[in-house]
């Protein structure tokens, strides 16, 4: 979704609807560049890969999270050292009673180094190289620059990558391109030169 830290980090349960199969909406309730709160709906369509399918992720977290009795709230949560969720019994970490605390920046970007650092140790056990740089290098905002600039590899109109992150403007999601999107388009060639 190209989403900030602090949109993933405030949404809830109830931001997330499935009105068909393959389809997702995610109401962004507020955002840095709204600051009137005037509420983004983001759609969302099944993806072609299971491992990747943002659709299918969400609906079995959200599973996951009714199988532990939680219905509402923060859709992502914290976890303590005893792999109890924020929100249920014993939960470990001190919060004032009926608070579920929200993760942060720092927690995401924990995350993101986690999930990076396992796809290089897989490669590694199946004697392959590894496919990803320094997990350190890599953070949540990463993600959101990432996906403008595999849009753009993809020649998806800025101006659709510019509604999806929700830039305000075309040159806010050029500077969120990287070279690898102006490698792929070549107007030499495009223009048969």
């Amino acid at each position: 979704m190209a989403v900030r830290s602090s949109e993933i980090a405030g949404l809830d349960i109830e931001d997330i609807a499935f009105p068909e199969p393959g389809r997702m909406t995610v109401t962004i309730r507020a955002s840095k560049t709204d600051q009137q709160a005037a509420v983004s709906v983001q759609h969302i369509q099944r993806g072609q890969h299971l491992a990747s399918c943002p659709v299918r992720l969400t609906q079995a977290w959200i599973d996951t999270l009714a199988a532990h009795g939680i219905t509402h709230g923060p859709l992502i949560r914290a976890v303590d050292q005893y792999d109890r969720l924020a929100g249920t019994p014993g939960y470990a970490a001190r919060r004032p009673s009926g608070e579920v605390p929200r993760i942060g920046n720092t927690i995401l970007n924990a995350l993101v180094r986690a999930a990076v650092a396992r796809v290089n140790d897989a490669a590694a056990a199946r004697g392959r190289p590894v496919p990803l740089e320094d997990p350190s290098a890599y953070s949540w905002h990463g993600l959101r620059a990432g996906l403008a600039t595999s849009g753009g590899e993809a020649n998806t109109p800025p101006t659709a990558i510019g509604e999806r992150g929700r830039w305000k403007s075309l040159l806010m999601v050029m500077r969120y391109w990287r070279d690898g999107a102006a490698w792929r388009r070549q107007l030499e060639a495009e223009i048969g030169l």
